[in-house]
């Protein structure tokens, strides 16, 4: 059996990979080989902007969330992606 992971066909996936390429390029000098972006790079990219928005609700609902420990904190976040 063989397993691999397609890439998301589409023009929204071309531009992501196109962007995130061009910030590789800029910002790092780094220079990709492939015509787009690993999925790898899409899932963690996607994963950020999970916890991020976890973490910006849990700032906006509950007063008490930027007096937690970072620790903390990043516990109720992925608390919060759960529900």
């Amino acid at each position: 059996m063989i397993v691999s992971l397609n890439q998301p066909p589409g023009e929204f996936y071309k531009n992501f990979s196109d962007n995130v390429k061009l910030l590789a390029q800029k910002n790092y000098n780094f220079h990709y080989n492939e015509p787009v972006v690993t999925y790898f790079t899409a899932s963690f990219h996607d994963s950020v902007i999970l916890l991020c928005r976890a973490l910006n609700h849990n700032s906006i609902h509950d007063p008490n969330f930027k007096d937690l420990s970072i620790r903390d904190a990043r516990m109720q976040a992925f608390h919060s992606m759960k529900n």
